[in-house]
């Protein structure tokens, strides 16, 4: 029988400043961006710079895009310095457009609602201008997103906030002309609210994610992600390759201490290869498509057990340490096929740190560590609607945080697996802190269906769930711990958890 609970706060324990005018959206076919794409085939990332003797900065927030010609050290470090670094400046991306009626009919689940949500295919549009929502900061208007995914657009905007320039203060207006009469902002007490005219005010204290649902609804949301601006710095003795925004095909790292920068713009690229003691920095405004390109690569797997071709993921490394990915980009993977890559995938690495950039729309498992330690997910955010999009995959791995992460996806969110019976080392010490969950088909949090080793040590704290509709089955619910394997599951633990709606089991043990 279908249960329905709504729960304001449960705790559970288990021991077993000036902003730009938004620009006009560009007039941009989505068919037209794969028939036109010019693939370059594979490109070996070799540094243009020589090595610095001393560490520099480097802009990963700025708003403003860098000269193709990489900078100095000296240079670097004095513009990030610069009065850019001192205000807010709101993020706004070169490629989404305004979808008419039916394209909007289309693009918000009309296929979605015909086969009870389990539409796997690519679609033609990836990001698009929100048809809900209008968001004013310092009295101009900023750009308002929206991405596909299982049921409905899901609204939102980015901004950079220096530390001295919170609090943030956006007002949030209906583009259907909608007087909303009460709002909900999730998660809880982190910020302030209130409604004048129909229109909300929203004061946010502190980087993060805020998700905004007008008169308590989730069929039209809007999230706010607000992230603290600062410079990132390159450590002694590495060099810098920047890419303009172009057609890139497959990018491989050639040698290690390498930062890759993307600039600002519009880059399109089949996947990228990553070494050791290496980096990529996303400029703020950076938007990567992921293109549905495999010339002369060999399969993984063909077929799968799907009856699908899978090839590498996006984002790869195996057997490599030391390597960063930072930056606020928008990496859409919407054109891919069904299954046909994983969006990051990296293997028996350790001294990883992820930060700042959203994967959207990812045919298969989103972000995956296996066999991974010693890392660092934070501020990363997902969003997606295909079966097997599932969200934050910590597999066969130890010392792991992920920390301020959103998902919301078509599968299994912030969970921790073990897939290979073979292996020895330990997987313990997981902390997922700080995170948002909102599991369209399947599970929020936890121990989720594959056990084939034990499991011990890990903590999910002061974590939200949005909403968790599915009831298909009953291994679902918003906090899980599934078994499925010959393994020991221990010390795990749920605490200052907000299920703010969940139609099936709050928690199923």
């Amino acid at each position: 029988m279908k249960k329905t609970f709504f729960l304001p706060l449960i705790v559970f324990l288990l021991s077993a400043c000036s902003f730009p005018e938004i620009s006009t959206s560009s007039s941009f076919s989505s068919e037209d961006s794969s028939s036109d794409y010019s693939d370059p085939g594979t490109q070996t990332i070799e540094p243009s710079e020589e090595p610095s003797s001393e560490s520099s900065a480097s802009e990963s927030s700025a708003s403003e895009p860098s000269s193709s010609t990489t900078s100095s050290s000296q240079s670097s470090s004095e513009s990030s310095s610069s009065q850019e670094e001192l205000i807010m400046t709101p993020i706004s991306f070169p490629q989404a457009r305004s979808l008419n009626e039916n394209e909007l009919a289309s693009y918000i689940g009309n296929d979605v609602k015909d086969n009870n949500g389990w539409v796997n295919s690519a679609h033609a549009d990836g990001l698009i201008i929100s048809p809900y929502f209008r968001v004013v900061a310092d009295r101009k208007y900023v750009s308002v997103y929206a991405t596909r995914t299982t049921y409905g657009a899901h609204s939102f905007s980015m901004f950079d906030v220096p530390e001295d320039c919170f609090p943030l203060e956006l007002t949030i207006s209906s583009k259907e002309n909608e007087s909303w009469n009460s709002v909900t902002i999730l998660p809880k007490n982190k910020c302030t609210s209130s409604l004048s005219n129909g229109k909300i005010t929203l004061t946010i204290p502190e980087p993060g994610n805020y998700t905004v649902l007008p008169d308590g609804e989730n069929t039209k949301p809007l999230t706010i992600f607000a992230y603290k601006k600062e410079a990132v710095e390159i450590p002694a003795g590495y060099s810098k390759k920047v890419l303009s925004p172009g057609d890139h095909g497959t990018l491989v790292f050639g040698k290690e201490k390498t930062v890759l920068v993307l600039e600002k713009g519009f880059h399109r690229i089949n996947r990228i290869e990553l070494k050791s003691n290496c980096m990529i920095l996303f400029e703020s405004g950076a938007q990567v498509e992921a293109q549905n390109s495999f010339d002369g690569e060999t399969p993984l797997l063909n077929p799968d057990w799907a009856g699908m071709t899978r090839y590498q993921a996006f984002l790869h490394g195996q057997n490599i340490h030391n390597v960063q990915i930072k930056g606020h980009a928008y990496i859409d993977l919407t054109r891919l096929d069904w299954h046909a890559r994983l969006g990051c995938y990296f293997e028996n690495c350790f001294d990883l740190a992820f930060e700042g950039f959203a994967l959207v729309n990812s045919p298969e498992w989103t972000l995956e560590l296996m066999n991974c330690h010693d890392s660092l997910i934070q501020d990363c955010s997902i969003f997606g609607y295909r079966q097997n999009s599932d969200g934050f995959a910590i597999v066969d791995s130890y010392n792991v945080q992920v920390k301020s992460c959103f998902a919301r996806s078509g599968d299994d969110l912030f969970e921790v697996k073990t897939m290979n019976g073979s292996l020895t080392t330990p997987v313990s010490n997981i902390v997922f802190d700080e995170c948002v969950g909102w599991p369209d088909k399947c599970r929020g949090f936890g121990i989720i269906h594959e056990t084939q080793r034990n499991i011990s040590d890990v903590t999910y704290s002061h974590i939200t769930v949005i909403s968790a509709p599915a009831d298909w089955m009953d291994a679902l619910g918003a906090l899980v711990v599934i078994v499925a394997g010959n393994s020991t599951i221990s010390n795990i633990t749920f605490s200052d958890v907000d299920i703010h709606q969940c139609s099936f089991y709050p928690i199923n043990l």
